[in-house]
């Protein structure tokens, strides 16, 4: 099932007086990214779980992977995060994962332990674990901010953002990149 609309509908808009606002933006964020690397067919989600609606409840995990209709990489693994869904985010700099009992998240290791509860067809699970060995798959945060615009930041093995050498800027990844 494909997330319900929201075009037109920014954060904004949520409640922020809702009990589940926290939730709403976060899944506002996951929503906007499906229906983003979607919609021109370049992306098809291939993981289980999907939010459809903003007052769907929060799940913990990978938040989409992708398989990549023009690879490479063969696949993306994407981490949502709207602006404001944590401190760690801020307006103008990439967004930092969240550190967790188990590692931080989007690691390495951390994907790993979440894949295979992310993607029950065993032969597509395989095909995806041998991508990520052979360094097919790009780990991806993508950033939704207060407006609803997307930035696209690609992820180390360590679950941050890559920035370049020179002034330590966050490097924009480049979702459509042939």
């Amino acid at each position: 099932m494909r997330p319900e609309s929201i075009e037109g509908l920014t954060p904004l808009e949520i409640n922020a007086e809702h009990s589940h606002d926290f939730t709403m933006k976060s899944n506002f964020g996951e929503m906007k990214t499906d229906i983003d690397l979607e919609k021109d067919g370049r992306y098809q989600r291939v993981s289980n779980f999907r939010v459809t609606s903003l007052t769907d409840k929060g799940h913990h995990g990978i938040d989409g992977i992708y398989k990549n209709m023009n690879p490479p990489p063969d696949f993306i693994i994407v981490e949502s995060k709207y602006l404001g869904a944590e401190e760690a985010v801020n307006e103008s700099f990439a967004p930092r994962m969240s550190m967790t009992i188990k590692g931080r998240q989007m690691d390495s290791e951390w994907i790993e332990k979440r894949l295979e509860g992310s993607i029950d067809d065993k032969k597509l699970l395989k095909k995806i674990q041998k991508a990520l060995q052979n360094n097919r798959v790009d780990s991806v945060a993508a950033k939704i901010d207060k407006k609803g615009n997307i930035t696209y930041y690609q992820l180390d093995a360590d679950g941050k953002v890559i920035t370049d050498g020179v002034t330590n800027s966050p490097i924009i990844y480049n979702i459509n990149k042939e």
